[in-house]
């Protein structure tokens, strides 16, 4: 995403676009990121933090939604839109990825949730 703020190349947004669509339809161990992660890992040594799977789905999702709206606005000639929406999902990557705070974890938790539990009690 920041490639992309840089050098509005559209090209970013489809890595983006990519990567978030396979990990949202729960294919993470092919996603390019992942990889690179995984990559990385086996120098760095971090031990995994497992974490539930069915938020993260969702914020991948929401990831898919914002980079493809980035895209839609890029295409469509709205520059700043397209740099705000970048910007917010930029801000949410880096959220989790540097402190641990999963924003779409918690709208999952507290819009999406509730409602699927009420659904299954009938």
């Amino acid at each position: 995403m920041i490639s992309f703020i840089v050098t509005r190349n559209p090209i970013f947004l489809g890595i983006v676009i990519l990567d978030y669509s396979i990990r949202s339809i729960d294919k993470g161990m092919y996603s390019p990121t992942k990889l690179l992660a995984t990559f990385l890992n086996r120098f760095i040594k971090i031990p995994p933090k497992m974490t539930d799977i069915a938020p993260k789905i969702f914020s991948y999702r929401l990831g898919v939604f914002a980079s493809s709206m980035a895209s839609l606005f890029h295409f469509v000639g709205f520059t700043f839109p397209s740099i705000v929406a970048s910007s917010v999902l930029l801000s949410l990557m880096a959220l989790d990825s540097f402190l641990g705070v999963c924003v779409g974890c918690y709208i999952y938790s507290y819009l999406v949730l509730p409602f699927y539990k009420r659904k299954l009690n009938y």
